[in-house]
């Protein structure tokens, strides 16, 4: 089921957390990332997981990194949470616009 997570926010030096998004079963995830007027600096986009709404944990080998606008996607499979949200990060200066949206399945 697809989920838009976020339209034209902006995303400044500290980490951005979407709406977390219930796996409802699946074990997989893809999304999508629009990275839209970088001013400078790195816009890194991951995706995090948890159980219980409040441990979150980052996924290894989820990063999907934009340094000028640009879209992106990825596939992540093995998945055993229940929730799954996307950080957008910045580096220690810059900031970037960002939509996104994350697509769960059962592979």
């Amino acid at each position: 089921m697809y989920t838009r997570l976020a339209q034209n926010v902006y995303v400044t030096n500290s980490e951005q957390f979407s709406q977390a998004v219930s796996m409802e079963g699946a074990n997989s995830v893809a999304f999508n990332v629009t990275a839209m007027e970088i001013t400078s600096g790195t816009l890194t986009v991951s995706v995090q997981a948890s159980n219980d709404l409040e441990n979150w944990n980052t996924l290894a080998s989820t990063d999907k990194t934009f340094t000028a606008a640009g879209y992106g996607k990825k596939r992540i499979t093995g998945i055993a949470e229940t929730y799954v949200r996307l950080v957008y990060s910045m580096g220690v200066s810059g900031s970037a616009i960002v939509s996104a949206g994350i697509n769960t399945a059962d592979l």
